[in-house]
């Protein structure tokens, strides 16, 4: 069709997708850490990711990207995994059992949700 209305699907752009590149590379590097993780454990299995998804959601709403509606930016994120990495070194060079570890991480993202609660509902009243 030449440009009629309804010759195109929604969410279709006339711009070439400028992340792909960024999606490939993302999934590139999942899947290498998938591999990596499989050969260190001598092979894979369903639970394999669960201790890491704490500090990857935790890396998330550190860096702002769930505290302010959604507005994510990679820097704010990689802020937040820099900060959790940091929390955690800490806690393993002191030598703190991995329980411990993991409920001062759920009480560190719990402060700064709170905080960011607190200062969200400050700045609307």
């Amino acid at each position: 069709m030449d440009g009629a209305v309804g010759d195109k699907s929604v969410g279709e752009s006339d711009e070439p997708d400028r992340m792909l590149p960024l999606g490939l590379l993302a999934v590139l590097g999942a899947a290498l850490t998938g591999t990596l993780l499989s050969a260190r454990a001598g092979g894979a299995f369903p639970d394999m990711g669960s201790p890491f998804l704490l500090q990857s959601v935790g890396a998330v709403v550190l860096g702002g990207t769930l505290i302010f509606c959604g507005s994510a930016t990679a820097a704010g994120t990689l802020f937040g995994s820099v900060l959790l990495v940091l929390i955690v070194t800490t806690m393993q060079i002191a030598g703190l059992p991995g329980g411990t570890q993991e409920i001062i991480q759920d009480v560190v993202i719990i402060a700064v949700l709170a905080f960011a609660g607190d200062a969200r509902s400050r700045s609307s009243a």
